[in-house]
């Protein structure tokens, strides 16, 4: 990646620590050269009701982080084997992002790899994908589910056999907006 998208990228985002919530998450935008960010495809669990849905490497905010990058770092370490303190560059925090819920904020932190990545999926992600932002554009859909018996339909995107919905939909239109993708 140039310098000029790096220091485009980094402008937009915040170094400021966002506020802490009591209910809050954090999510690892790993964004490289080419303008991909990884995301992975959580493991199918009954319990689980997020349970074989494609979303960025993140959780929620532990007592013992003292940070939302710490959570995105301890996250992203615990899912995919990827220690981004030691390989990525941090670049900053995206605007906070409410669940469906809105019982809870997930705050995006983006970093830039310093070197290949080779994550190893844990039990919690069935796989990982590098996502090519430049392409999602022109592959926008709806996405329909039953909830209560009645259909709830999303904007999406269709990457191969990936449906991007929900919550890791609104972060990649914000991001794609930040870097001047969106038309």
């Amino acid at each position: 990646m140039s310098s000029n998208f790096l220091d485009k990228l980094r402008d937009q985002l915040s170094c400021s620590e966002p506020r802490f919530r009591k209910d809050s998450a954090s999510v690892a935008v790993v964004i490289d050269e080419m303008k991909r960010v990884l995301m992975i495809r959580r493991a199918e669990k009954e319990d689980d009701p997020w349970s074989n849905q494609m979303a960025f490497p993140g959780g929620k905010r532990e007592p013992s982080d003292e940070s939302y990058l710490k959570t995105a770092v301890r996250e992203t370490m615990e899912e995919l084997g990827i220690n981004l303190h030691l390989d990525s560059e941090f670049l900053g925090y995206m605007d906070s992002f409410k669940t469906h819920s809105g019982k809870m904020y997930v705050v995006p932190s983006v970093f830039y790899p310093l070197k290949e990545l080779k994550p190893r999926p844990n039990g919690e992600v069935s796989d990982f994908y590098w996502i090519e932002l430049p392409l999602l554009q022109s592959r926008r859909t709806r996405y329909g589910f039953y909830r209560d018996g009645k259909l709830v339909e999303n904007e999406a995107f269709l990457y191969g056999d990936c449906i991007i919905w929900g919550l890791s939909y609104r972060i990649i239109v914000s991001l794609l907006s930040l870097l001047g993708l969106r038309g």
